[in-house]
């Protein structure tokens, strides 16, 4: 997370629009008549008019929290309907600017699983790190408005669609230690390649990330240095020459490429998790083929 120095320059680039009343009463013209300053916000949010969502701070309006009551975004705030119109610069703006990070829609869900269904990466971590800890594992309320299941971030995650984001995601809520459970990983017969393909990525990282450590552990304790075949001569070199310096360790795990203070057990358990999920879905195609063709 940005250090507060680093944040002040963001800060002062979101800071509402110095404008005279005359200014103001021309930019709210558009929705002004007949549409509150409650409506104002979500319409701003839904469209990424950043510009809008300025001009309703400058003004104190109030709805920058407000759950809309009605339409296919019933129960979500502002912020929530900023990040399932793919605008995360407006999400990014009321994220700093007064949106309660802690909300969740009228089915339980939360601004992080939202963001986790679909946002990116980058806006995904990034909040990681301003939601309540508690959030990064909370499902949904089965059962509430029209929910029929339990879904964890995990879960949405892996299960959003786009491979390459919800491995990104899952990784790092991996590295941040947020358990895993099979079932938040697990692939029905009726879903898609994708959900699998996530899980297939992820078990292909989690080993590289074992394998490197295996390495790492094999060089600090003096074995492979000197002539284990498992290293190139060139590496073997250099690494010699590491292990003459103070600090030997973290820089033979820089070199190496070894993320220092991982929990190994965290990821031998998720090898083991997505081993699994990989193996019962290759059961299940399999027996789907055998199936297609005995017919």
């Amino acid at each position: 997370m940005s250090t507060s120095s680093t944040m002040a320059p963001a800060a002062a680039a979101d800071e509402a629009p110095a404008l005279s009343a005359e200014e103001l009463s021309e930019r709210l013209a558009s929705w002004r008549s007949g549409v509150s300053a409650d409506d104002a916000w979500y319409t701003a949010a839904m469209l990424g008019a950043i510009d809008v969502c300025k001009t309703l701070k400058a003004l104190r309006a109030h709805g920058i929290n407000r759950r809309h009551d009605n339409g296919l975004h019933r129960g979500r705030t502002p912020l929530l309907v900023a990040m399932l119109s793919q605008e995360e610069k407006t999400a990014r703006w009321l994220m700093r600017n007064g949106a309660n990070l802690a909300a969740a829609d009228d089915k339980g869900f939360t601004i992080f699983s939202w963001a986790c269904a679909c946002s990116s990466p980058a806006l995904v971590e990034e909040l990681a790190s301003m939601v309540p800890p508690g959030h990064l594992t909370q499902e949904n309320d089965e059962g509430a408005g029209t929910a029929t299941r339990r879904e964890s971030p995990l879960f949405r995650a892996t299960h959003c669609g786009v491979v390459d984001d919800g491995v990104e995601i899952v990784r790092m809520l991996t590295l941040r230690g947020v358990p895993l459970r099979r079932e938040d990983f697990e692939v029905a017969e009726t879903q898609g390649p994708s959900d699998i393909e996530v899980c297939r990525q992820l078990l292909y990282w989690v080993q590289g990330e074992l394998e490197l450590h295996a390495t790492f552990r094999s060089v600090v304790l003096g074995c492979g240095v000197h002539g284990s075949d498992d290293l190139p001569p060139a590496q073997r070199s250099s690494l010699r020459k590491l292990r003459g310096i103070g600090g030997a360790s973290e820089r033979i795990a820089q070199y190496v490429g070894v993320r220092v203070g991982v929990d190994l057990q965290r990821l031998h358990r998720a090898a083991q998790v997505w081993e699994g999920v990989v193996s019962s879905s290759e059961d299940i195609t399999m027996k789907a083929w055998e199936s297609e063709w005995s017919d």
